[in-house]
């Protein structure tokens, strides 16, 4: 996680005293509203506790396609700098599921509905191009279920987005971006788990990469 943050913001540094010599960033200017394609990859890192307090440890990850809607404003602050707001939603519908040997402590754990909301501190490279890191907050609903709970469990889990990407402005309003990004999560904790009432709790962590196509007006 460090080394991403370090490389994105290295290569933003280097390319924003390139760009020194381009002007285009109030070509950006404006409102926008898209659509988006994504693949997410979904990992959580678990501890269970069982009712003796005997601690096992385990990962468990699933990969999901999805697509959501995207919408925002940019704003020039100079002639090769400019900020966007962006508001976005992605109903992914991704599931874990952990199995028991005798198949009675099965639980299939749930994760849907993304929305995001980010600041995106952008720089242009030519008059319809542009870089940009994304800083956001995100959340996202889990919800357990199964015969190793004695009742369904839900969440709704924030988090913290850092990302990187691309966007290309044509000259008939339509833009392309390109994204990858990492979102570290709170944990959460599941509680009467299995037939000794144990606890689990778990660290998510999703990382992603999208294709957006949209219109600024």
């Amino acid at each position: 996680m460090k080394t991403f943050k370090l490389l994105v913001l290295s290569t933003i540094l280097v390319t924003g005293m390139i760009s020194k010599s381009f002007a285009g960033a109030s070509d950006f200017d404006g409102f926008y509203v898209g659509v988006q394609g994504s693949a997410v990859g979904a990992e959580v890192d678990g501890k269970f506790t069982d009712g003796n307090g005997e601690v096992s440890k385990g990962t468990a990850g699933a990969v999901s396609p999805s697509a959501g809607i995207e919408a925002g404003y940019s704003m020039s602050i100079d002639d090769t700098m400019f900020v966007t707001l962006e508001v976005s939603y992605n109903p992914l519908d991704a599931d874990f599921k952990a199995d028991e040997a005798s198949d009675n402590n099965d639980v299939t754990i749930n994760l849907e509905d993304i929305m995001s909301v980010s600041l995106e501190p952008s720089f242009s490279t030519s008059e319809n191009s542009a870089i940009y890191l994304k800083i956001g907050y995100s959340e996202f609903d889990l919800a357990a279920s199964g015969a190793g709970l004695d009742a369904n469990q839900s969440f709704t889990l924030e988090g913290t987005t850092i990302g990187f990407g691309s966007k290309t402005l044509h000259d008939s309003g339509l833009y392309v971006k390109t994204e990858a990004g990492v979102t570290e999560y709170d944990s959460f904790k599941l509680i009467n788990v299995g037939d000794d009432d144990g606890t689990v709790n778990a660290d998510p962590t999703f990382a992603y990469g999208k294709v957006s196509v949209g219109f600024q007006f």
